[in-house]
């Protein structure tokens, strides 16, 4: 949790400026309250593979599949940003029989290092085909799916990471703080 002392900047310049007593008190308990709840969230977040299927818990809530429901588990690399600067990464998804899929928490190589993420997918995978029984058989309208949806999220990926989204990003965020300040100051 690096987001410590960021806050604790933000909420000493909302105390030492002149803002209102209300906007001061209720970013404090908005802010200290999101912090707290993270930080209480946080270490509950698991993914938990049994006989049944595949359980993760992320933020706000616990979702299970069953192994019914599973059409695969595969390790991603996320596209490298359009600036080029730093690589994400490999992450675990497992994929629905309908091709969406949802990232597994702490199932990636940042939390358990390449090595022991092959092995930890390798040991998923063997108990996924174990549960599945027979022959498992790829539906190619579910892989132009999964496919196509890849394709979209490298672009809209690399579009934000670039340098006129992070400069579009960056206006939008001073509007919104100058519409704020005009607004409450």
């Amino acid at each position: 949790m690096g987001g410590g002392i960021p806050l604790a900047g933000f909420l000493l310049k909302i105390w030492t400026e002149s803002f209102p007593f209300w906007l001061q008190l209720s970013l404090t308990f908005v802010t200290v309250a999101a912090f707290l709840f993270l930080l209480w969230v946080s270490p509950r977040c698991f993914t938990s593979v049994d006989r049944y299927g595949v359980s993760w818990r992320s933020v706000v809530r616990i979702r299970r599949l069953d192994w019914a429901d599973v059409y695969d588990i595969r390790t991603v690399t996320p596209p490298a940003p359009a600036t080029g600067h730093h690589v994400l990464e490999d992450v675990v998804y497992v994929y629905r029989a309908d091709g969406r899929r949802f990232p597994l928490p702490y199932l990636n190589a940042e939390e358990l290092g390449e090595d022991d993420l092959r092995r930890e997918v390798t040991i998923v995978r063997n108990i996924m085909d174990e549960q599945r029984g027979g022959v498992w058989v790829a539906d190619p309208q579910v892989e132009a799916h999964i496919a196509w949806h890849a394709a979209r999220y490298a672009r809209r990926y690399r579009a934000l990471s670039s340098r006129t989204g992070m400069a579009l990003i960056v206006i939008v965020t001073f509007a919104i703080i100058f519409g704020l300040v005009v607004a409450f100051g």
